[in-house]
């Protein structure tokens, strides 16, 4: 198992990571899914090889500050959460090339985020309108930002992408 590339935990039961979880050093995709679980432990940080991360809880409320540890990390995907900020850390992730956050209580983004030089994609969608700031624009790679949300009046959803030809 120590040689485990790719993790799949899909379970309504799932309460917590054993500390064996810091072991798997050739791990590159984790995508973990609960309805249990409000938080993710720091060890998440010593998982360094991991490339790939998708999070779906929907009682996280937020990100420990160690995710900035994952340097090698290209794709975060972070569903149904109840997170209303995103860690400063989240700036060391120089690798990241798409970030994904949806259905979230984000309300903004971190300065930090303008360090994400190789970033293409950002997708954010939240229950009020997020402004995204102009460092993020002015990424090298970023392509494409999607930002959607829902209206407070209609309680319907309003989205807008942002195409940039560089």
């Amino acid at each position: 198992m120590i040689n485990l590339e790719s993790l799949l935990i899909v379970s309504d039961k799932f309460n917590g990571f054993p500390d064996t979880i810091a072991n798997l050093r050739k791990l590159k995709h984790l995508s973990i899914s609960s309805i249990q679980l409000d938080c993710i432990p720091d060890i998440i940080g010593r998982l360094t090889g991991l490339t790939r991360l998708t999070i779906s809880f929907d009682q996280l409320s937020t990100l420990p500050e160690s995710i900035g540890n994952l340097i090698n990390l290209e794709e975060l995907i972070i569903w149904n959460s109840q997170i209303t900020s995103v860690p400063e850390s989240i700036g060391n992730l120089i690798n990241l090339k798409k970030l994904s956050i949806w259905d979230s209580q984000i309300t903004s983004l971190p300065e930090s985020m303008g360090n994400l030089k190789n970033l293409g994609a950002l997708k954010i969608s939240t229950i009020q309108k997020l402004e995204i700031p102009e460092f993020i624009k002015s990424l090298p790679k970023i392509y494409r930002i999607y930002n959607g949300y829902i209206d407070p009046i209609s309680k319907s959803l309003r989205s807008h992408t942002i195409e940039i030809k560089k």
